[in-house]
């Protein structure tokens, strides 16, 4: 559990946070409120050991589906991604439209 501060519009209210793997690369995370009420998070990883994220769909409160992201990567020849994109749809959205593509370097050292 991950406890944190919220600041709503009438000061901090403290919630918590709980993450549960539902598998060996599923994970999901529901943020609860001081009222009881929570969103969670489901995500999906290419791989267990590096948990680069593939597919995530958070939820609100009532379990409506708020937003879906996947995410989409090339790597280098260790196995580190140099470039990812993100692809986000929402209900109202209707179609997946891209939102960012982040780029990396990475360096290595020998000894």
């Amino acid at each position: 559990m991950l406890s944190y501060w919220q600041q709503p519009a009438d000061g901090p209210v403290l919630g918590s946070t709980f993450f549960m793997d539902s598998g060996p690369r599923n994970q999901e995370a529901r943020n609860y409120h001081s009222d009881g009420i929570f969103e969670r998070v489901e995500s999906e990883f290419l791989e267990e050991q590096k948990r680069n994220v593939s597919h995530m769909e958070r939820h609100g409160p009532t379990d409506e589906l708020e937003i879906v992201a996947d995410y989409e990567y090339e790597f280098d020849p260790l196995g580190n991604w140099t470039k990812r994109t993100a692809w986000l749809s929402t209900p109202s959205l209707g179609q997946r439209k891209l939102y960012e593509t982040d780029y990396r370097t990475v360096e290595y050292w020998n000894k």
